[in-house]
């Protein structure tokens, strides 16, 4: 390192909230972004000028980043921030805004467009909301699907000013009077069946296995009040088959009963139970939430990986969602889905670390909450006491190299202790194991709370990763790749492969 080198790392230095030294800058303005916007949900000013200078380094890798932030399946499913961003992009950009509207519903909803309602974006928008009318009136007359536009089109009559502006906007340029407008409404509804009409008018004949995830969570209460015993049967039935599943029975398609869960965060099963009235709910509250858990999308990792959560005091704030729901929810799915010695065990960490290991007679989500809370001390971020108990455990003569952990998760909001004076715990700890002649495994930095931006490690730090957000798509990624030369910068590009299809994006 020559002393420019020198002077341009000292500049890119600063301090988490707990006084660790940290990087304002990985390096390249699209890692930034991509590795932090997950956890930005509440500070989107920040989240934008994070948009804005990814967009002046490498404008098509910025908006692969935001479609992956957005992308409800296989990315980190955020839509208010994708929303503020692509609000953002018509303003600043509005040419390749105008390219990107038919990417929105793919990776998101409909709704989404309404926000370039009112910006150089609109026409487009409109155009796209238009020609899926058509089609899906064409599709009513043939008796074939449609496609979900009618459930997100905004309604006319609502006490929501917002969405009769939007809805104004869209009679005006489909030449409708308002009543034609709800009347097309209630038509594509009717015919999607969406889950709104049968509450309203009371009617309890549907499929519960057909309905999305977010209104089978939301109308929970719903169900167990207006239709418990069928409700009861059905979640019952999805309980007992996601346990015969998990013990490697085999069930015929055809029997299979479905829970749709796709779309849902692991936080939102999870949050129910850390309220503080949670020691009211009683089993016909609980049972929703088991069956939700139990048919969450999981595969099988045989890695030896030890997940490390966060549970110091600042995870504990305030905010929605909180960020000790998410890291809880993300280490123990996360943990469920190991093979071998590492299986449902994790590490937690305040002022020391300590290891979670869920008995086996904690067989509901319920009790391995409760078992977990007894570990909790929610004061300090002390992250090198973690990176010190893998050193000890790797010098460790008894333990095999073939057995010994190979990968770190680290969940967190990333505002570590200060550990040295000159160096970040993480570089820290890294000398410490080359000088003890050990490698140190691959560390995952995910950030499930960014207050500020700032980063634990540069774009070029081999064996490293970093991701944010509170997504589950993204487990079979984190877990997959060279252990030792993969960079952070390494990571994001591969993470945004399947994006490809923005490369025909033209940059004016």
């Amino acid at each position: 390192m020559n002393a420019l080198q020198a002077i341009s790392k000292l500049l890119n230095h600063t301090r988490t909230e707990n006084g660790d030294i940290a990087y304002k800058t990985s390096g390249s303005a699209c890692l930034d972004f991509f590795s932090l916007c997950g956890g930005m949900r509440r500070n989107l000013p920040d989240l934008e000028k994070l948009f804005a200078k990814a967009y002046a380094e490498n404008p098509l890798l910025a908006i692969k980043i935001l479609f992956y932030m957005r992308n409800i399946r296989g990315g980190l499913g955020e839509r208010n921030s994708f929303r503020e961003l692509l609000k953002e992009l018509s303003q600043f950009s509005p040419d390749v805004a105008k390219q990107v509207v038919c990417a929105v519903p793919e990776y998101g909803r409909y709704d989404d467009l309404l926000v370039l309602f009112g910006t150089p974006a609109q026409d487009e928008a409109i155009a796209l909301i238009k020609n899926q009318i058509e089609k899906d009136r064409k599709a009513m007359e043939n008796k074939e699907e449609v496609s979900l536009l009618g459930k997100w089109l905004p309604s006319i009559n609502t006490s929501s000013k917002e969405s009769v502006a939007h809805a104004k906007i869209l009679m005006a340029a489909l030449g409708m009077k308002a009543v034609e407008y709800r009347k097309l409404c209630s038509a594509l509804r009717r015919e999607i069946k969406i889950i709104e009409d049968n509450l309203r008018r009371k009617d309890y004949t549907f499929d519960y296995s057909k309905q999305p995830s977010q209104a089978m969570l939301r109308y929970r209460k719903a169900f167990m009040r207006n239709d418990e015993k069928r409700y009861k049967e059905f979640l019952n039935k999805v309980v007992e088959q996601q346990e015969k599943k998990s013990r490697g029975e085999e069930i015929p398609e055809e029997e299979m009963v479905k829970l749709n869960t796709q779309t849902l965060y692991p936080y939102q099963i999870v949050e129910p139970f850390t309220r503080w009235n949670a020691e009211r709910l009683t089993e016909e509250q609980e049972l929703p939430l088991e069956a939700s858990w139990k048919s969450l999308e999981r595969g099988s990792f045989d890695s030896r990986t030890i997940v490390v959560r966060d549970g110091s005091g600042s995870m504990y704030r305030t905010s929605e969602p909180s960020p000790i729901n998410i890291a809880t929810s993300l280490a123990l799915l996360f943990a469920e889905q190991l093979e071998g010695a590492y299986k449902n065990s994790f590490i937690t960490f305040s002022e020391k670390p300590e290891l979670i290991q869920i008995p086996e007679n904690c067989d509901s989500l319920k009790k391995k909450l409760d078992f977990i809370k007894k570990f909790d001390d929610v004061s300090n971020t002390d992250i090198a006491k973690v990176y010190q108990l893998i050193l000890d455990v790797a010098k460790n003569a008894e333990i095999p190299k073939e057995e010994m952990i190979e990968r770190i998760l680290i969940v967190s909001d990333m505002e570590f202790d200060c550990c040295s004076s000159t160096d970040s715990s993480f570089e820290f700890i890294k000398k410490k194991f080359e000088h003890a002649g050990y490698e140190l495994p691959e560390i995952v930095f995910w950030n499930v709370a960014a207050r500020s931006a700032h980063l634990p490690v540069t774009q070029n730090e081999k064996g490293v990763k970093l991701v944010s957000g509170a997504s589950a798509a993204i487990f079979e990624d984190v877990v997959s790749g060279d252990l030792k030369s993969m960079t952070p910068y390494d990571f994001m590009l591969q993470m945004l492969e399947p994006y490809s299809e923005f490369d025909k994006i033209r940059i004016a």
